[in-house]
């Protein structure tokens, strides 16, 4: 049995004195090239440092084994052996292999299609094919294939800044125009899946916002109707933070960013029911407040020096060598394909929950639980993940369109709207003496109550109904809504 070690280049003449059950064992000058490294290396007509005149090269697929995720290793994985791929999937890089790079041996698994052996015959290169796959290949690993393979070709772009904020919804514009007022100096960056000012779920919101401002209310009464609607679960200096803070905040997006809210005739900010309130607190701008609040944060993060990268997603917290703070976080340049590394001296996860696990969910699909899963991977801590909210009321429209799930906001039924089970009969009463306008849990919980014993509407849900408030009314109080139901 022969044994050809591929040390060196090359030539046709040495390929074709290889036989069925000849030993070849690739290393040294062999190099791995995988379907998106044939792309980038073609079609986007990048280059490569590595001369591959006269070398071997593999339709490779690398197998890898997970690993700590460090600077050597962005995404997590090294690679151990190399396993081809079907060679047919590379017939249209078989001729610019050749001609651009020099190569003349390609090894694949399976036979090559009329275009590949063309090539071959016109330009005097020679194909092994495998069979089997990787088990017929006895493999070492070498350097160059996951240089080539992994930073080379797919060209992993490297970016830095002084704060890098993941989200862009109230949280993170918020947080980027504070950061910006605190030192305007600071290089401060913005990474969104989407467009910002048109992603995440800030945008969604269509009731309100809570806050006590009207003669009566206070921020006490606000923080006890909190503690009692978490069922006494709730941290209370975060509570007593979020009360106290949200006078400011309202204050802030009137006075300083510019949002317009909607007013009683003496000029005061109107606040409208919410269900779990003792009070009428609930700030808003029709049913579209979040449009409002994000379009405003929008324009003023614009309007400053502080750096987007839209359409960006990030996949990976990068530690530093020593593995006891960040280096920054792996993306993915989503209009490209392409990896970017973002150096950050800090970062902020602004990237919400993940709604999306659920088969009906009322949130933006942005939101898929990466940031939290980026954060366990990274080894942080992550708590009360089982406070998932659930909302009572959505639409339900069959099986057969997206609109199944659309969130139908709170202020309908604190407006007055009546939750009727399948036999048209109001229902909330026997759950809670506060009615439709008990908390969410208790809400959700009835209406559940109610569809296990088979009193449902023919979607297998109840009832809004809202004829009672006038046509009129519900047209204006809520606007957005009925445009698009």
């Amino acid at each position: 049995m022969a044994h050809y070690d591929l040390r060196m280049p090359v030539s046709e003449a040495d390929v074709r004195k290889l036989r069925i059950n000849d030993t070849v064992t690739l290393h040294d000058t062999l190099f791995g090239i995988r379907d998106a490294s044939y792309i980038a290396l073609f079609d986007r007509q990048r280059t490569t440092r590595f001369d591959l005149n006269g070398h071997a090269v593999i339709h490779t697929a690398p197998n890898v084994k997970k690993v700590p995720i460090s600077p050597e290793y962005p995404a997590g994985y090294a690679a151990v052996c190399i396993g081809t791929t079907t060679s047919d999937r590379m017939e249209r890089f078989t001729r610019q292999l050749m001609t651009q790079t020099g190569v003349r041996f390609i090894i694949g698994k399976g036979g090559m299609r009329e275009g590949s052996l063309a090539a071959f015959r016109e330009l005097g290169g020679a194909y092994l094919a495998i069979v089997g796959g990787t088990a017929a290949l006895e493999t070492t690993w070498i350097a160059q294939i996951e240089d080539v393979d992994l930073d080379d070709l797919t060209e992993i772009q490297y970016r830095k800044t002084d704060i890098l904020i993941l989200g862009s919804g109230g949280a993170g514009l918020f947080a980027a125009l504070h950061a910006h007022q605190a030192s305007p100096n600071l290089q401060i960056t913005v990474a969104v899946k989407g467009l910002l000012g048109k992603s995440g779920c800030t945008r969604m919101v269509q009731g309100g916002y809570n806050v006590a401002l009207a003669a009566g209310d206070s921020v006490e009464r606000h923080f006890q109707d909190t503690i009692e609607g978490g069922k006494w679960l709730p941290d209370q200096d975060l509570a007593w933070t979020l009360v106290t803070k949200a006078v400011e905040r309202i204050h802030e997006l009137e006075n300083e960013l510019g949002c317009f809210f909607d007013r009683n005739p003496d000029g005061t900010v109107h606040q409208k029911a919410f269900a779990g309130q003792t009070f009428d607190r609930t700030v808003h701008k029709g049913d579209q407040t979040g449009i409002e609040i994000i379009n405003r944060l929008a324009e003023q993060v614009w309007a400053r020096k502080i750096e987007r990268m839209e359409e960006h997603r990030a996949i990976a917290l990068i530690k530093t060598r020593s593995g006891d703070a960040l280096a920054g976080v792996l993306m993915i340049d989503l209009r490209t394909g392409g990896f970017v590394f973002v150096q950050a001296k800090a970062v902020l996860l602004a990237t919400g929950g993940g709604p999306t696990m659920y088969k009906y969910h009322t949130p933006s699909g942005e939101k898929s639980c990466d940031g939290l899963s980026m954060a366990l991977d990274a080894g942080l801590a992550l708590r009360d993940m089982e406070m998932v909210q659930f909302h009572p009321t959505g639409l339900l429209a069959g099986t057969g369109t997206r609109m199944t799930g659309t969130v139908l906001e709170e202020g309908l039924r604190g407006a007055g709207g009546y939750l009727l089970n399948g036999n048209g009969e109001r229902f909330m009463h026997n759950y809670d003496p506060r009615g439709e306008r008990a908390t969410r849990d208790i809400v959700s919980r009835s209406i559940n109550s109610e569809m296990r014993a088979g009193r449902t509407s023919p979607n297998g849900g109840v009832f809004i109904e809202m004829k009672h408030l006038g046509v009129d009314n519900v047209r204006n109080s809520f606007k957005g809504m009925v445009e698009r139901c």
